[in-house]
């Protein structure tokens, strides 16, 4: 081998060190700026949360997430924020223990917990034997409590929404709403040009003794809505729903309103009150338990419970009167009073 050659060969080594020096530098700055830094796509109060962080997000020892187990804990949390409160590019469990409460201030829009990426949402998940309340102050624009694919809750949730110039809208599920048994689920819900206070794109499945109560404020509202379901209402036993439409002056207004199916188990009990328009819309039909208990009632002229497809009654209460195009059917002794 001639000394040309290996000059050649030497400078080759030198240079493939080089570039093997310059990659473990460039991974080795890559893993301590990024790697060990990095987000986990949770944000608490436009805090992005990290691994330096993830212990005590907010510094104040109320709020933590476990990356492994992909939960975020609020412990006696006060959040108060110009942000988002909690914004989730992933799929999330929070666990509520003690009150918990988020305000979220001054801003157009305001999406209090938000769990979606590019408007493709995320399912949240809300456990624990904890509460939370959300509120809202100086809003002038639109305004969003809850959003997400599949809600579960399992706690105590109240979400009281202001009246706005925009679109309100207090709780939206893009798929469904869970409420497992003894959750309780509020929404109070103000008004705005269009307002909806629970809108759920898929079904509603409430567990025993759970509870789902929804007041809507429509005052001048364009289009407001109460409870707006485009898949069916399932209850089962001592599960209840109360839902109540206020002071509608628009036309538009919906109060409980069911694309699909109402079904509700044994002593499941649902109340629904309007001013102008149908307490109860179902365009399925409905199957009421034994014991169970239905009460509408509509100010305005026309029916309280308007039902397209049959009402079948096996033991239930029903106080409204009713106008149901599939009939009604009673398999038990009891009646529907004010038919």
């Amino acid at each position: 081998m001639n000394k040309g050659f290996r000059i050649i060969i030497s400078l080759l080594l030198i240079l493939t060190m080089a570039v093997v020096g310059l990659l473990c530098a460039a991974y080795y700055f890559y893993a301590v700026t990024y790697i060990h830094n990095d987000a986990y796509g949770v944000a608490v109060a436009g805090v992005q949360i990290t691994r330096e962080n993830c212990d005590d997000v907010l510094g104040d020892g109320t709020v933590s997430y476990n990356p492994t187990l992909n939960t975020l804990t609020l412990d006696n949390a006060c959040i108060v924020t110009d942000y988002s409160a909690i914004y989730s590019v992933i799929d999330l469990q929070m666990v509520l223990v003690g009150e918990n409460t988020i305000t979220c201030k001054d801003n157009d829009y305001i999406p209090a917990i938000y769990a979606a990426q590019h408007n493709l949402y995320k399912d949240l998940a809300i456990v624990g034997d904890g509460s939370l309340t959300i509120s809202f102050q100086n809003t002038t624009g639109d305004v969003l409590g809850i959003a997400a694919r599949d809600l579960l809750i399992e706690s105590d949730v109240t979400v009281a929404t202001p009246d706005a110039s925009g679109i309100v809208n207090g709780v939206y599920c893009t798929s469904s709403l869970h409420l497992m048994a003894g959750a309780r689920l509020t929404v109070v819900n103000g008004a705005g040009q269009y307002s909806t206070a629970l809108a759920v794109r898929g079904n509603v499945h409430l567990a025993n003794d759970a509870s789902l109560t929804v007041t809507a404020h429509p005052a001048t509202a364009e289009t407001c809505r109460g409870l707006n379901i485009d898949g069916d209402l399932i209850l089962a036993e001592n599960a209840s729903v109360s839902v109540s439409l206020e002071d509608a002056s628009t036309s538009t207004s919906r109060c409980m309103y069911v694309s699909g199916l109402i079904q509700m188990a044994a002593n499941a009990t649902v109340s629904a009150s309007s001013e102008r328009t149908y307490a109860i819309e179902c365009y399925g039909a409905m199957k009421l338990g034994d014991g169970a208990s239905v009460v509408a009632t509509t100010k305005g002229e026309g029916a309280d419970i308007f039902c397209a497809g049959a009402i079948v009654n096996g033991g239930a209460t029903v106080t409204a009167e009713v106008d149901a195009i599939g009939g009604i059917r009673n398999e038990s002794e009891k009646s529907l009073q004010g038919e």
